[in-house]
């Protein structure tokens, strides 16, 4: 198969102008055209070698390219899985350990009110939406 120069030939500028996405495909379609012409590409110093480092480069980019989706989509589906969690520790404390602590409300009233303090739950205010109140003129 003949390769065009249109299918490989890039200016700098070119590449420069192209999205994360074509530029991956770009790659790819010359790494194919290289792999087809090898032997051609032998006159040009291409070696198998050089081919092997390109697609090790062509996927070093892909995997940093959608790293940060991925990181994403993996926190996305930790966080999802969390609440049957917490629903079974709430449980547990509800119905068993605050059940427990009882025994200590008058013997320890110290114990029982530092364990009631440490029970409640603090709302550190991440992820509200809505507005915020504008601040105090002078």
């Amino acid at each position: 198969m003949a390769v065009r120069a249109g299918q490989t030939e890039l200016t700098l500028a070119q590449l420069d102008k192209l999205d994360a996405d074509t530029l991956e495909e770009t790659a790819n379609r010359i790494a194919g055209l290289a792999t087809t012409n090898l032997a051609a590409l032998a006159d040009y110093n291409l070696a198998p070698a050089d081919l092997t480092a390109f697609n090790q480069m062509i996927s070093g980019f892909h995997d940093a390219k959608t790293g940060p989706r991925t990181a994403i989509a993996k926190r996305s589906a930790k966080t999802k899985a969390l609440p049957p969690g917490v629903k079974s520790v709430k449980s547990i404390l509800r119905n068993q350990l605050d059940k427990e602590m009882l025994l200590f409300k008058k013997n320890q009233p110290d114990f029982y009110a530092g364990y009631q303090a440490a029970r409640v739950t603090v709302d550190r205010g991440g992820h509200k939406t809505g507005t915020q109140p504008a601040p105090a003129t002078k």
